[in-house]
This record gives C-alpha cells, structure tokens and sequence, in this order.
C-alpha cells in the first residue's frame, strides 16, 4: 500500500480520531480509507444509474423476463454457496 500524508489542524485531527473511535476503527488511516472507498463505490453506482438513464426509455418486464432473472439469481446463488 502506498502511504500520503495529511496535514489538520489539531481540532480536525481530535474529531478524525473521535469519528474514527466511534465508528469502531483501529486507526484513522483505516477510517478514512474506509471513507475514500465508500466515496469510491458511490461514484461507481451513480455512474451506473446515469448510464442507466441516458441509455432511452425503459420497457415494461414481462412474465418471463421475471422468471430468467429469478433463474439467473438462483444459479448464482447456487454457485457462491458451493464455493463457500
């Protein structure tokens, strides 16, 4: 892992290490990088979501529609259970 340094004012610092105690981390290097990776997994999400709404107007699901998605879950559970 690489490391970056952060320069707080020491009222920054003492609410970092309050958070990060009250949030139940070790560090406030592990909070933050918890923060950033949130951050990050956001990001992605909407990215995803504006893809999704530029991509036109959406179509009713049918009946079977509904039933290839069930069965595509189904195996995927299937298949993380056998591997667990």
């Amino acid at each position: 892992m690489t490391q970056i340094n952060v320069e707080l004012t020491e009222e920054m610092k003492r609410f970092a290490e309050q958070e990060a105690h009250a949030r139940g981390f070790n560090t406030v290097s592990d909070y933050l990088n918890y923060l950033l990776q949130q951050r990050c997994e956001e990001l992605k999400l909407q990215a995803a979501i504006d893809e999704g709404l530029a991509s036109g107007r959406g179509r009713k699901m049918s009946d079977a529609d509904w039933n290839d998605l069930h069965k595509q879950l189904d195996e995927r559970i299937a298949r993380k259970v056998k591997t667990s």
